[in-house]
């Protein structure tokens, strides 16, 4: 994808949840409470790949069916395996296929989108294969 300028709407609640969580909500939210709007910027590429597929799990349990979530991941299609997992100072780095995503996002009801990249303060595509995209995540 191009680089195309990232375009994301303003949040029409003046009432944002924040929730730090060991479980990407389930325990603390429960499973009857829905949103129409998760925000997930700079998570989802400090996670293992089984916390992901976690992650949208839970996007899938939270998200009304006319709901929309926001993503930044960072993808790396020269990858052939899920076995390179890097480290970026001390936290875990995931750099997935775009394949990976859309598989496990569908296995649990969604529909990937991505709608934007962004460049990363330090990274070229000479030092990084990796590109920064946004993705909208929508119920299938």
């Amino acid at each position: 994808m191009a680089n195309t300028p990232l375009k994301v709407p303003a949040i029409v609640s003046t009432s944002p949840r924040l929730l730090l969580s060991r479980s990407f909500g389930l325990e603390e939210i429960g499973e009857l409470e829905r949103f129409d709007f998760i925000w997930i910027f700079q998570v989802l590429i400090h996670l293992t790949h089984d916390h992901v597929e976690c992650a949208l799990r839970s996007i899938s349990t939270f998200l009304t069916r006319q709901g929309r979530a926001y993503a930044s991941v960072a993808l790396n299609d020269n990858l052939r395996t899920l076995s390179l997992q890097g480290k970026w100072r001390h936290y875990s780095y995931n750099n997935a296929p775009l394949s990976y995503y859309l598989e496990n996002a569908s296995k649990v009801g969604l529909k990937v989108q991505e709608i934007g990249s962004f460049d990363a303060d330090g990274w070229t595509e000479e030092a990084n294969p990796v590109r920064y995209d946004m993705f909208k995540i929508t119920k299938k």
